[in-house]
């Protein structure tokens, strides 16, 4: 693709996504289209955050198990931590930190980060997925799996980018890109990627441990064997109820509940979210996956969670209830509770039994979000089965225990306000079995239903992302589609006396009209303009701004001081229990030589006798006078042959010394004369 053509796309992908950030119209677009088929949802909120579900400033505190979708938009408060699950992704939110869920589609997750720290983990990314995180500076796309985090940081303008796992790329401004593998990471300065910094990606931070302790749950989770990864809220069902094979449903979850009268759907709240409608939002932690996905059914006393095949990508239901009515009620409502007035009322949906929505939606879209509950297979005992419910109605249409009544002031509280609900023994005597399946009450109908209040104080305003700028991975949620597949939402009964604000008019009608999107302001080199703009805090609000990102960078700072500390503090442990190990070791070798030397007895050397020159016996010569004496001369062998056979002789008594050479003198003189008379003869 030409140079001039990228950088044609990338301004007009910049501008339009500027004006849906700064509008917040992508939640606004769906008038025409199914819903997406999956969303996102707090899973996890440590501390406080504030949640806009439309995107355009106004906000109510995050609940966990609270859907999102594209528009939504976090800010997380310092000191707090928010988890977010999409489809087999999980989104981790620090302190002090702006996202916002630009689109989330079928097949695209994207991600806008105006300051703050994003981590990603993204487990599985199929053919035609993207994955894509912005900011104020640069756009991160994903390749492959992996783990991916972002900071961002409004005060120096810079961006840090650290890939612990995957392979990813880094776009900026004119089409340049950079491809970041693991572990590295990189610090960028500006739209045009300036490098700061790169190198090896440095040791975990407490972030980054919180992180990976999150990631663990999920790998090591049991119920992914009996559902898909790509369910969310799979991994909080593990501490809260236990799995169990069934012959007619197969395998069923069944939730460990203390309350006497515990029901589906009973302990939550109803909220209105775009572009479902009315979404059950459920007290339990682990309320998300059996709320949104699946059927109940009961075995025995207790209830139990049916989820379906897991080989299938589950399709999101803001509800998979019935809504139930008689003609005692009045308008828009459908039962009447007593001496409180009218109310309205619902039970969940059993296996076989399909869901049919209240929006637009086509057949197409009917049949996936039914797909995999057909009726229950026979078998298994019959005592531990709902009876079979009568021709034309549902398994627990008219069973006091499984339907939640609702008066008409408790059906939506707001201010944090939790509502009543009770079960259908407050329904007068023979009201229940009158009654059929209405649409569910209309928002207008509905007291006290929950507007989202203005924002807090220092909330700051949508900032200009920069996209990347390949034309393929922009997609535009305004492309909607029109044709013979969409019909119009179905009349499922009808409420007593007409309901004019019920299916495709009452979705049309209850969508305002998106506001036109500010010019882009240029700077002097041709960039967009990230401030001033539409929404710009005054010079009070923004003085307030740059002190919180003094604190909350002081704050950090102050927290990478601490870790660098405590990383110090092992690391000299660690060498103390090293050189510990070392002296131990050399004390032992030590000892062991020493007790070796204990075992081994000493060697002592012999002792050597002196040894005494033997002395031959004389030889009686005769001496003639004036003859020289010749002594006998024996040869070198015999001389040497005779030394070294000469035994070793006893050293000698000094008695018997003396007397030998006495013996010797005496000899010496008897043969004196002898010689002398033989010398004259």
């Amino acid at each position: 693709m030409p140079l001039a053509r990228l950088i044609a796309i990338s301004s007009r992908a910049l501008r339009w996504l500027g004006a849906a950030c700064l509008a917040g119209a992508a939640g606004l677009t769906w008038a025409q289209a199914d819903p997406p088929d999956r969303v996102a949802y707090i899973s996890l909120q440590e501390g406080s955050a504030m949640l806009a579900l439309d995107g355009r400033g106004s906000w109510t505190p995050a609940d966990v198990n609270m859907p999102l979708t594209s528009g939504a938009r976090l800010s997380t408060d310092p000191g707090s931590r928010t988890e977010l699950q999409t489809g087999s992704a999980a989104l981790r939110l620090d302190g002090r930190s702006d996202a916002t869920l630009t689109l989330l589609d079928n097949q695209t997750t994207q991600l806008a980060l105006t300051e703050g720290t994003l981590s990603a983990s993204v487990r599985s990314l199929a053919a035609g997925e993207r994955f894509e995180i912005d900011t104020p500076n640069l756009a991160l796309v994903a390749t492959t799996s992996g783990e991916y985090r972002v900071d961002v940081d409004p005060r120096t303008g810079s961006t840090r980018v650290t890939v612990r796992q995957g392979l990813a790329d880094v776009w900026g401004d004119g089409g340049q890109n950079r491809r970041l593998a693991s572990p590295q990471q990189w610090v960028f300065d500006g739209r045009s990627l300036g490098v700061v910094s790169q190198g090896a990606a440095p040791a975990r931070d407490g972030f980054d441990r919180w992180v990976a302790s999150r990631d663990t749950l999920l790998d090591q989770s049991r119920s992914a064997r009996y559902v898909s990864r790509e369910m969310p809220g799979y991994a909080q069902l593990d501490p809260y109820g236990e799995w169990q094979q069934d012959p007619t449903y197969g395998a069923v979850w069944l939730p460990s509940v203390t309350v006497a009268d515990w029901a589906p759907y009973r302990y939550g709240r109803w909220s209105w979210v775009e572009p479902w409608g009315w979404t059950w939002v459920d007290d339990a932690p682990w309320g998300f996956a059996p709320f949104h996905y699946g059927r109940w059914t009961q075995i025995g006393p207790r209830w139990a969670w049916v989820p379906g095949p897991a080989h299938q990508r589950p399709v999101y239901a803001p509800a998979l209830v019935a809504f139930i009515g008689g003609s005692a009620a009045g308008a828009n409502w459908g039962v009447s509770v007593g001496n409180s007035g009218p109310g309205a009322a619902w039970f969940p949906l059993a296996p076989g039994e399909h869901w049919t929505p209240f929006y637009n939606a086509s057949s197409r879209y009917r049949s996936r979000i039914n797909d995999g509950f057909p009726p229950p297979r026979p078998g298994g005992p019959e005592g531990n089965r709902p009876p079979p419910p009568p021709p034309g109605s549902y398994v627990f249409q008219r069973r006091p225990g499984a339907v939640t009544v609702a008066p008409r002031d408790q059906f939506a509280v707001g201010d944090g306000r939790r509502p009543r609900f009770t079960d259908g023994s407050r329904l007068p005597a023979g009201q229940l079995a009158d009654t059929r399946v209405i649409a569910p009450p209309p928002r207008s109908a509905v007291p006290g239903a929950p507007a989202q209040a203005t924002g807090p104080s220092g909330r700051p305003p949508a900032t200009v992302l920069m996209p990347r700028p390949d034309a393929h991975g922009m997609t535009d949620p305004r492309n909607t589609r029109t044709g013979a597949d969409r019909q119009p939402a179905p009349a499922v009964g009808a409420f007593p006396g007409g309901n004019p604000d019920s299916g495709a008019s009452r979705y049309e009608q209850r969508r305002p009209t998106p506001p036109a999107a500010a010019p882009a302001q240029t700077l002097p080199d041709g960039r967009p303009a990230i401030g001033p703009g539409p929404g710009t805090p005054a010079p009070a609000e923004r003085e307030r701004l740059i002190r919180d990102v003094r604190e909350r960078d002081a704050e950090r700072n102050r927290q990478q001081a601490i870790d660098a500390l405590q990383q110090r503090q092992e690391q000299q442990m660690q060498q103390q229990r090293a050189a510990q190990q070392r002296q131990q070791e050399l004390q032992r070798d030590q000892e062991r030589r020493f007790e070796q030397l204990q075992r081994t007895p000493p060697q002592m050397q012999p002792q050597v006798q002196p040894q005494m020159q033997r002395q031959e016996p004389r030889q009686e010569q005769r001496f003639q006078i004036g003859a020289p004496q010749q002594q006998p001369q024996m040869q070198p062998q015999m001389q040497h042959e005779m030394r070294q056979e000469r035994p070793a002789v006893r050293e000698p008594q000094p008695q018997q010394v003396q007397r030998e050479r006495r013996r010797d003198e005496r000899e010496e003189r008897q043969q004196q004369p002898r010689l002398r008379n033989e010398g004259f003869n």
